[in-house]
């Protein structure tokens, strides 16, 4: 016996119920495949608007003017405008900078004025000390 065979053997009642579930399960499949394609869809239009912004601040900063005059006075008129309280010594053409202890807002304030100007650092590390305070570690 075949399966249109089978089919055809069960009664009108029966014949409809199938017809009805196979649909039902039909059209599932596809609500749930249709939901996950505009899943994707949204995540990548996400990432493209991501990295056009990414794209765009690169731009920004690589055509943006070089800061000219000194470059420690700059990096500390900016600590002092946020109340950190850094360490500078020039090493090997660049700047190394220390920050022992300061509050999250203060430095990343400060970091943040750095960046507008032009002076972010290149490298950095952050480490949370014992009392809640960041402890910073960079070079410009």
């Amino acid at each position: 016996m075949n399966s249109v065979d089978w089919f055809h053997a069960r009664t009108r009642r029966e014949r409809m119920l199938i017809v009805v579930a196979a649909g039902l399960g039909l059209f599932a499949a596809l609500w749930l495949a249709a939901g996950q394609a505009r899943d994707y869809r949204r995540a990548a239009e996400h990432d493209a608007r991501l990295a056009q912004a990414d794209l765009a601040t690169a731009k920004r900063v690589l055509s943006a003017p070089r800061p000219q005059g000194d470059v420690a006075s700059r990096v500390q008129a900016a600590a002092s405008a946020h109340g950190v309280v850094i360490e500078i010594a020039q090493v090997d053409g660049g700047l190394d900078l220390s920050i022992a202890s300061t509050s999250s807002v203060a430095l990343f304030g400060f970091l943040s004025d750095l960046d507008a100007e032009g002076l972010a650092p290149s490298s950095f590390t952050i480490v949370e000390n014992a009392d809640a305070t960041l402890q910073m570690q960079g070079r410009i």
